[in-house]
């Protein structure tokens, strides 16, 4: 019996692997991920591509952000308590954020194929939200308290987030374990692929 399921999610992971068509970024999918709202307005787009495409939008955005804070920061000198509590500031917001995105919605919804990828796609934002915020206190912090160092530390929480979110085959897989698990027969992917952009 222990082996039949096994058996059974060691294909459900290969059909997860045979089903996902990858990232395939064209010049067109480029152009959205600087205005990922273009993802949503092409017909055709599934929700799968769709949060690619903003996984990598948000992911440039982090790396705008750390420019920018070279441009306007410079190097800022504060005393050493303050410099005490912005990193301690920034550390406690990144906790609670990671905690807080990987509580969010944790259990996925397998009533339907639909269901199941709104309920991803639903997750997926939330979970980025919170990263991403990590980065902006940081940055926030840096920029009004100093010392600016203390935004890498909101970067280096905002990262592990993206980490755990990204729509990866083998996150895709990680959650297909758990679905299966919980004795969902729907296909992720499958959801995903099938479900337009436009619908979640």
């Amino acid at each position: 019996m222990h082996c039949a399921h096994e058996q059974a999610t060691v294909w459900t992971m290969m059909g997860v692997m045979d089903e996902d068509p990858g990232w395939n970024f064209t010049l067109r999918s480029i152009a959205t991920v600087v205005a990922p709202q273009l993802a949503l307005n092409r017909s055709g787009t599934n929700s799968l591509a769709t949060t690619r495409v903003f996984f990598t939008s948000f992911s440039t955005m982090l790396v705008g952000i750390t420019v920018l804070l070279f441009v306007v920061a410079g190097s800022v000198e504060v005393e050493e308590p303050r410099s005490t509590l912005s990193t301690s500031v920034v550390v406690v917001y990144g906790v609670v954020s990671l905690i807080a995105g990987r509580r969010v919605k944790r259990r996925l919804d397998c009533t339907s194929s639909s269901s199941l990828a709104t309920s991803y796609v639903k997750r997926f934002f939330l979970r980025l939200a919170f990263a991403e915020s990590s980065a902006l206190i940081g940055f926030t912090i840096a920029i009004g308290l100093g010392p600016t160092s203390v935004y890498f530390i909101g970067l280096a929480f905002a990262v592990l987030g993206f980490a755990l979110l990204a729509p990866t085959r083998r996150n895709l897989a990680a959650d297909q374990r758990n679905l299966t698990g919980d004795g969902c027969q729907q296909s992720l992917t499958r959801a995903l692929l099938d479900q337009s952009a436009a619908h979640p």
